[in-house]
């Protein structure tokens, strides 16, 4: 809830800030914000709270750090390929 919440905000923020881009500019910012829980939630070993430190989540990648050096590159260059 708090990731997507910070990512709204980032959004509106950014939206603020350069009103000219438009609102889909401010889209595509919430979304990379909202994304880097979501790439965080596969990388962490379950440390990462949902709600109220009750409930931890994470697939533990960086137990495998081969495998998270290949998707870390993964994203870095499937990311460059849209610009």
């Amino acid at each position: 809830m708090g990731a997507a919440l910070w990512s709204i905000a980032a959004g509106v923020a950014y939206y603020v800030f350069r009103r000219a881009e438009g609102w889909s500019a401010g889209a595509i910012v919430g979304a990379a914000v909202l994304s880097h829980w979501v790439l965080d939630r596969v990388v962490h070993r379950p440390d990462l709270p949902l709600y109220d430190n009750s409930l931890k989540v994470g697939l533990g990648l960086w137990n495998y750090p081969a495998f998270a050096f290949v998707l870390e590159i993964t994203v870095l260059f499937g990311g460059m390929s849209v610009y």
